[in-house]
Formats: structure tokens, C-alpha cells, sequence
């Protein structure tokens, strides 16, 4: 699956400038919608999520259950028999309390979701991963927060409002979902509704309200922090042994003063063999070279993918 299908004819530096940007893109009726049958549809719908549901296990970590945007324990989609896997009459059950389900790491379940993953790098330069949301009752799956990454956006079924609140801000690394947003104001309102695409730029407050049962594909740009390079840089010096010898103790202050002086020499010489741009290669040869496929998943061990085996 290629991502200019999912573009609709958008042109990919249009994505790229709103990321560099961080401003927000909404791009109405992209794809196909009651209203624009000439359009093609999206590859991706109720099937296709179910067709990934059915791939998790309840207590894999790639998938959330949420209701109103409180969590709710994924342990109550285990079949009575105490099964390790969803069944169908607990996700009934849940679905019709309103509930949301999010589902991150979906290339790794789905081939054609693993081409629209290497589509999108092979695009962008970046790493991906690609999720979805879908929502059961009205409300939102989330409370109000924003995202440490750009993500790019499909209304697949269903509409969907959406608050912007304040201007972007810097979220701490690591965190996924932050409530307590420095600036509460609503800049601005809208609905996306099916067809429709959005680049949602990474730290940019939002609340969502959706008015009727919502699927939403999302392409999840890994954008590397600057600090990365120092962490690829570690690795080189933990392969080279000049920088195995620690500090001298209890020795004499000029005897410590040379070794200041060698460790900086060292990082100096480590930094000029292994420049930012080297970094940025290995980046782009890790995205091109060695794509995740269904086919080279070790199925025996536990990473939340089930073994299907016949019952009888």
C-alpha cells in the first residue's frame, strides 16, 4: 500500500511544510464520503479493523481501552474460558458501553499497513509506526492533551470534533499524553468527518468529541530528538577502547589535568569520525534496510501477537 494513495493528490511538501511549521492542516474530503463518491475510498474500514483486533492479545501493551478518556482494564475483553485472546461477545459488550479502543504498532499485525508503514518513510526519511482509534459511543477516547509526534490523520468512518487548545509547546521526551496544558484556551473548532485528512503537528493541545461511532487512521511520525545523536555517539565510544580507562583517584592534580585534556582530545577525535551527518545516514539506511514483514515475526514469543491454532 502506497502512501500517495492515502494523500489523495495532496503533495507530500505540503505535509512537510506543516510539520517544520507545526501548524495544523485539514484537509476535507480527500478520500471518498457519501458526499464525494467520485473520490476513491480509503483501503481501510470496519473490516480491516476487526481483521487487527482479532491479532491482539488483552494484555498486549500496543492496545488501550478507554471510556470518556478514563482507562479501562483491556483484562474484561478475556473470553470466559480465560483464553489469551479478545472474544467477540466481551468486545460487544464493552462497545456498547461507549468505549474507545486505541491501537498502536498495527503494521506489525497487518502487511498491507507494514507497505503503507515503508511507504511513508521511504516519503518522509523517518521513522513510522501506524495506529487507530475507534470510538463506540460519543465523547473521546482521550482527555485533553497533546503528542510528542507529528501525526498525520484519516477520518475513516464516522465524524469527529475537535478542539484546539493554546499554541504549540515543547512536551517533555518521553511523554506520550500530557492533561496539564499551559495554555486551556480553545483557538479553534472544527469537524473532521470521513474522507477527510489532517496533519496534527507534535505538541499542539487538542481535545476530540466524537458525534457518532469514529474510526481514525493515524500515520505516526518517530521524529528523532537531536540528544539521539549523542546516544548513537556512546555507542561508538563503548566499542572503542581509548575511552575504557577511567579517571586516575588520589592522584596528584596534574595527573588528573591530562586526563581532562586526553578525554576531551578523544571526544574531539570521536565527534570528527562520527559527525551528525554519519548519524543521519545511519538513520536513513535503518529505515530503508530492514523492514518489519509478517513473515519474520518470531510468532512463539510473547510480543502481544497470538498464535491462531484450530479448536476442536
Amino acid at each position: 500500500m502506497d502512501l500517495t494513495e492515502f494523500l489523495g493528490g495532496t503533495p507530500p511538501d505540503r505535509i512537510i511544510a506543516a510539520m517544520a511549521e507545526r501548524t495544523l492542516l485539514h484537509l476535507p474530503q480527500v478520500h471518498a464520503s457519501p458526499t464525494s463518491p467520485d473520490r476513491p475510498r480509503l483501503p481501510f474500514g470496519w473490516p480491516e479493523f476487526v481483521e487487527a483486533l482479532n491479532l491482539y492479545r488483552p494484555d498486549s501493551p500496543d492496545i488501550r481501552i478507554t471510556k470518556t478518556g478514563a482507562p479501562v482494564s483491556a483484562s474484561l475483553l478475556h473470553p470466559a474460558t480465560g483464553a489469551n485472546r479478545i472474544d467477540g461477545a466481551a468486545f460487544e459488550a464493552l462497545a456498547r458501553q461507549g468505549i474507545s479502543i486505541i491501537l498502536n504498532r498495527m503494521e506489525c499485525r497487518l502487511p498491507m499497513l507494514d507497505g503503507l508503514r515503508r511507504s511513508a518513510e521511504r516519503m518522509f526519511g523517518m521513522a513510522v509506526t501506524i495506529g487507530c482509534i475507534a470510538t463506540f459511543g460519543k465523547g473521546g477516547a482521550l482527555k485533553a492533551h497533546y503528542d510528542p509526534e507529528d501525526i498525520l490523520l484519516f477520518q475513516v468512518e464516522g465524524a469527529k470534533h475537535w478542539d484546539i487548545i493554546g499554541a504549540p509547546t515543547t512536551p517533555p521526551p518521553g511523554d506520550r499524553v500530557l492533561e496539564r496544558l499551559p495554555d486551556k484556551r480553545v483557538v479553534s473548532s472544527f469537524t473532521v468527518r470521513a474522507g477527510d485528512a489532517m496533519l496534527l503537528p507534535w505538541g499542539l493541545g487538542h481535545c476530540c468529541d466524537c458525534l457518532e461511532p469514529s474510526l481514525h487512521l493515524g500515520i505516526v511520525f518517530k521524529t528523532p530528538m537531536a540528544s539521539a545523536y549523542l546516544s548513537w555517539l556512546l555507542t561508538k565510544a563503548e566499542a572503542d577502547p581509548r575511552f575504557r580507562p577511567g579517571p586516575p583517584i588520589g592522584s596528584p592534580p596534574e595527573d588528573q589535568a591530562r586526563f581532562d585534556a586526553g578525554l576531551e582530545t578523544l571526544v574531539k577525535d570521536l565527534m570528527a569520525a562520527h559527525p551528525p551527518a554519519a548519524w543521519r545516514s545511519h538513520l536513513a539506511r535503518r529505515i530503508a534496510g530492514n523492514p518489519v514483514t509478517v513473515d519474520r515475526l518470531p510468532l512463539g514469543l510473547p510480543l502481544g501477537i497470538p498464535v491462531r491454532r484450530e479448536e476442536g
